[in-house]
């Protein structure tokens, strides 16, 4: 348990969501804390601002297994980014940039293992296929977020 002044977060799962795996569940839980501090309107310093709570929700995190700390923290990330300035729209895609991505799919459709320039190895065709799906994915996801902002 988190606490900060009258705020007090429960990071113990109460529900399985659906029987979700239990790290999936855990994610949420940081998600939902995360968001409790953004929506309690909490002062911005001092010991039971916001800044401090998150902090120690941080703390938290780094005390989960390793997929667990990258996942919560991304997930708190989401909710509290725009705090920080983020733009909640921004890409989170792990994707390379489509003006990378068409230069090194054309030469690979050229029959090119390597780049002729620099002879470092291209992807694969799967690894091309991999990132046109998170594209995809992110598009949807994003779609979804707004419609849920009611944007």
């Amino acid at each position: 348990m988190v606490r900060a002044g009258v705020l007090k977060l429960d990071l113990e799962p109460r529900w399985d969501f659906d029987r979700r795996p239990t790290e999936l569940v855990r994610v949420d839980t940081y998600r939902a804390a995360a968001r409790a501090v953004v929506e309690a309107d909490l002062p911005a310093t001092g010991p039971d601002g916001y800044l401090a709570t998150l902090a120690k929700l941080g703390v938290e995190v780094r005390k989960e297994p390793a997929p667990i700390q990258g996942m919560a923290s991304r997930a708190m990330w989401e909710e509290v980014g725009h705090l920080y300035g983020e733009d909640p729209e921004e890409d989170w895609s792990h994707a390379p940039p489509t003006s990378t991505t068409d230069p090194l799919l054309r030469l690979r459709r050229q029959g090119h293992d390597n780049c002729p320039t620099c002879v470092r190895p291209l992807p694969s065709f799967t690894m091309f296929s991999y990132w046109s799906d998170l594209d995809l994915a992110e598009a949807k996801r994003r779609d979804r977020r707004k419609a849920a902002l009611g944007g």
